[in-house]
């Protein structure tokens, strides 16, 4: 039975007062079953009740992505590398084109502060964050920040509360263009604040060449 469309509701995930409310019929065993969900719109379900042997069993959403996008969290500091693939294949099958076609590779970078007050950091630069590449001998072979130019002056940057997210597009190449050898690789990113590498993530991924 719906017994509201304007429940409020306070959990891990915000308060809110357009909750949707059900409640549920004594099921036939009085020591099992759910009494009673609350839904959101476009989020689903937020906070369920069940009725157990040991008494009422409570469960509440603490993080929610929809669509590739963050819309509620619990608050949390994370930091978090993707990438939009495994495997990465260049196709070398003849007749091969000059130069030959190089993959790409889609990387986020996405830093999430859900928390009351704004993340304050420090940065050394005019550059917030770098992304590499390392083969199996941990050289580096791809380093994003390269022939760029950032400012000197220190800076300081509020982050959230919400996330916020950089999207690479970086082409598996050496510097002569050919595609980069076949292998494991391990792409790093961190935001490049002052001292240590304290928001810092890695993916590994594969390179494979189609003869």
């Amino acid at each position: 039975v719906v017994t509201s469309r304007n429940e409020k509701h306070s959990g891990p995930v915000g308060e809110f007062d357009w909750a949707l409310a059900i409640r549920y019929s004594a099921p036939v065993c009085m020591d099992a079953g759910i009494e009673r969900e609350l839904y959101l719109p476009w989020v689903g379900m937020i906070h369920r009740v069940e009725t157990t042997i040991a008494g009422p069993r409570r469960w509440d959403l603490v993080f929610a992505r929809m669509g590739g996008v963050t819309v509620i969290s619990e608050k949390d500091v994370a930091f978090g590398l993707s990438l939009d693939s495994a495997v990465y294949t260049a196709n070398l099958m003849p007749p091969l084109r000059d130069p030959p076609p190089v993959p790409l590779m889609t990387a986020r970078i996405h830093f999430r502060v859900v928390q009351d007050q704004p993340l304050v950091l420090t940065f050394g630069s005019g550059q917030t964050y770098e992304f590499i590449i390392k083969d199996e001998k941990g050289q580096i072979v791809h380093r994003w920040s390269d022939g760029r130019a950032f400012t000197l002056a220190v800076r300081r940057e509020s982050f959230g509360p919400g996330e916020k997210v950089y999207a690479l597009i970086v082409r598996l190449a050496v510097k002569d263009g050919q595609p980069l050898p076949q292998g494991n690789y391990t792409a790093e990113a961190w935001l490049t604040t002052m001292g240590n590498k304290a928001y810092a993530a890695s993916v590994a991924f594969a390179i494979r060449h189609l003869h």
